[in-house]
């Protein structure tokens, strides 16, 4: 089982009832033997099973430590496995990590708003260009058919046709120097 690092496991092993019993802790990563601060095992209620706790490491461990503890009689050995931080003991990282990311997400989120916003501007940009566009496509298609037709004078009047020479696409009034309707001379021009 592992327990976190703030948590002081006991261990237990059955001894004949009375016996004196003492323990030892080895680090399994290391090989070497731990400091105790007490060896004594204390016995429940003249039961036989003898325990020891694990505050009397004489260093509390300070990350993932996997120990072999061993209990004696003198005569007979008890060993187990004790295992002291790691995961349990990482959940304040863990937490503070979600926090960032948290944090991270919101800014993503924000910076994701802004970018709608500005594709949303520009697509309004494209929407008045596009408009723009068009109208310009209109003044020239309507440059092009009054220019590219058939030009006709009767009656004091210009008649433009489109391209077929049979669409009309404007109708001038013509006058001279003195302000007077004309077919010759002509110096104004007035759109019907």
């Amino acid at each position: 089982m592992r327990y976190t690092i703030n948590e002081d496991p006991i261990v237990m092993a059955q001894f004949t009832t009375s016996d004196t019993v003492t323990a030892s802790l080895y680090n399994v990563s290391t090989g070497n033997s731990v400091s105790l601060s007490a060896t004594t095992c204390d016995e429940i209620a003249s039961t036989g099973v003898f325990t020891w706790d694990s505050d009397n490491i004489a260093t509390t461990p300070t990350e993932y430590t996997q120990y072999l503890w061993l209990m004696s009689n003198g005569t007979t050995i008890k060993k187990g496995k004790l295992v002291v931080g790691g995961y349990p003991d990482s959940i304040d990282t863990i937490d503070d990590n979600i926090s960032t990311i948290t944090t991270d997400i919101s800014s993503i989120e924000s910076n994701i708003a802004t970018i709608t916003t500005d594709i949303s501007t520009i697509d309004d940009n494209i929407a008045t260009i596009t408009t723009d566009i068009s109208s310009i496509e209109t003044d020239v298609e309507f440059v092009k058919d009054l220019t590219g037709g058939r030009w006709y004078i009767n009656n004091n009047q210009l008649i433009l046709y489109k391209s077929d020479n049979t669409s009309v696409v404007a109708t001038f009034n013509l006058y001279d120097a003195a302000g007077l309707p004309t077919m010759t001379n002509v110096v104004d021009r007035q759109r019907v």
